[in-house]
């Protein structure tokens, strides 16, 4: 079986010090891919949508990464005073690549700021700061510590394709965000909840392989962590396609 190819979609920055404009990502995502068996792509951003066809054309599956906030107007509200940094260019990037893939059903993996990107494709909304709409839930966002810091449970749902990949015991799981999912989207189940039962992951069964979670499994998983490693097995693996056969002409 040939190894699939995943595209990671990238952030736009600046070098530190030099102040070059870069686009990248962080190196854990990439080596989570490539430890479960795939070959990741980064992917830039584009002036223009219709030159990213050609290469989801060679894509196998897509990743879709941490990263700022998704902007309000994506699921049609006013930002709210606590909204953190956003990029329009991003959200304009992740939001094709990520119906692109949901229509041509190839499998997508959604991690943190993903899992809340493939909400809003899916008519979703999203509290744009926990703690100021949701006073009553645990600190979710732990930046200030290690990105290994397992900072509270999720308990996993029984039946879903997170819990056929993880299992249904409690997972302790890192957690670097602020903002979550309001209001789940069309077509999308929750598979995993918060002690606070704020929604930790879904997924879209009508889909190949659509799955997405609110903790940074990458981190966990090249870590050592082979539980949480399963998650990125499975995605490779739902992304796996048959190697072509040859044949040779007979002499």
């Amino acid at each position: 079986m040939a190894r699939p190819v995943i595209g990671i979609p990238c952030y736009a920055g600046k070098r530190a010090g030099a102040l070059r404009p870069l686009y990248g990502n962080n190196r854990a995502y990439t080596k989570a891919v490539e430890m479960a068996g795939g070959t990741p792509v980064l992917i830039p951003h584009f002036d223009d949508l219709a030159d990213l066809e050609p290469l989801c054309a060679r894509l196998d599956g897509l990743l879709l990464p941490g990263g700022v906030d998704v902007h309000p107007r994506a699921y049609d509200e006013e930002p709210h005073t606590l909204l953190g940094a956003v990029d329009l260019n991003e959200d304009r990037l992740e939001l094709a690549l990520a119906n692109y893939f949901l229509e041509m059903d190839l499998p997508i993996l959604g991690i943190c700021r993903g899992m809340q990107l493939l909400n809003v494709v899916a008519r979703g909304t999203l509290y744009q700061d926990i703690h100021a709409q949701r006073p009553n839930s645990l600190k979710h966002a732990w930046t200030g510590k290690p990105r290994t810091y397992r900072a509270h449970s999720i308990t996993i749902a029984p039946g879903t394709r997170l819990a056929d990949l993880l299992g249904t015991e409690p997972l302790m799981v890192n957690s670097f965000h602020h903002q979550g999912i309001k209001t789940l989207g069309r077509n999308a189940i929750p598979s995993a909840t918060a002690p606070d039962d704020l929604i930790e992951g879904i997924e879209f069964p009508n889909h190949r392989f659509v799955v997405a979670i609110q903790c940074h499994p990458e981190e966990l998983a090249v870590a050592g962590d082979e539980r949480v490693l399963r998650l990125f097995q499975g995605f490779v693996q739902a992304a796996t396609r048959p190697t072509p056969a040859t044949y040779r002409v007979a002499s």
